[in-house]
């Protein structure tokens, strides 16, 4: 396990988020677009165009998501594994850290530990995962 692989989870889940917000957004370009050809008379083909667009976008962006969140899965999966021998202190500040996303400050009020300190235990957590360069 390397820092990198680490911090691509956070990135990775960041992305999932965004890929997300894009299909609401398209389902809802649809809805109105639905709701539009609906109430329009015969004859107006454009709004149909418009609809197979967004169709083939939706299905575009919901592959890759699928993508993502097998490539999600599989790197949760390798990081439990990487951290599942350590202590349990290091085992949280890992998973605060990188798998949910938590800034220095938060994880620090959480566990009760100056920012020193828990650089300190994130240092010796990296180490400890055979993490080289864990500044």
């Amino acid at each position: 396990m390397t820092k990198q692989q680490l911090q691509n989870y956070g990135w990775l889940q960041r992305n999932i988020q965004k890929l997300d917000e894009k299909i609401l957004e398209l389902r809802s370009a649809a809805e109105k677009i639905t709701t539009t050809i609906s109430n329009e008379p015969k004859g107006k083909s454009n709004e149909h165009d418009k609809m197979a667009g967004i169709v083939a976008k939706l299905a575009d962006v919901e592959e890759i998501l699928k993508i993502q969140l097998h490539e999600s899965y599989v790197t949760l999966g390798n990081i439990e594994e990487a951290i599942g021998n350590l202590p349990e202190l290091e085992k949280y500040l890992i998973r605060a850290r990188y798998i949910d996303c938590r800034e220095w400050e938060e994880i620090c009020l959480d566990m009760n530990y100056s920012l020193a300190g828990i650089h300190k235990c994130h240092t010796k957590a990296l180490k400890m995962l055979g993490v080289k360069n864990s500044q």
